[in-house]
């Protein structure tokens, strides 16, 4: 059973990097909007939920870009994050994204939390 849910992760990953749209501009900046549908592991429940996340990010140079991010998980209980995003870029086709969020309060905890998001990206020229 687990090595169904691992293949299951592992395809969904692969198909909603598929869904990150690049668009290159004068001096090979990175204009990026980004949407991405996946599984997000919580490490406090130790559990992973489903997840939607998009961004827009601005190229500042050939490597670096800047953004803000939003994503939703359905967990028990739906949390919603807003994320500030630094992304490198390796190459036309590989790049990181990772900044510091805050999730918003919900039904059942009535306080602002800080988060973290990080993700690889693998663009695929469609």
């Amino acid at each position: 059973m687990k090595r169904i849910l691992l293949l299951l992760i592992f395809a969904i990953i692969l198909i909603s990097s598929r869904a990150q749209k690049v668009t290159h501009v004068k001096k090979h900046l990175h204009d990026d909007l980004g949407f991405a549908n996946t599984f997000v592991y919580d490490i406090n429940e130790k559990n992973a939920y489903y997840g939607m996340h998009f961004h827009l990010i601005k190229g500042l140079n050939e490597n670096w870009s800047m953004g803000v991010g939003y994503e939703t998980i359905f967990a028990d209980e739906q949390h919603h994050t807003a994320t500030l995003i630094a992304k490198y870029h390796f190459n036309d086709a590989f790049s990181i994204n990772a900044g510091p969020g805050l999730t918003f309060p919900s039904k059942e905890h009535n306080e602002y939390n800080l988060s973290a998001h990080f993700e690889i990206v693998n663009i695929y020229e469609l």
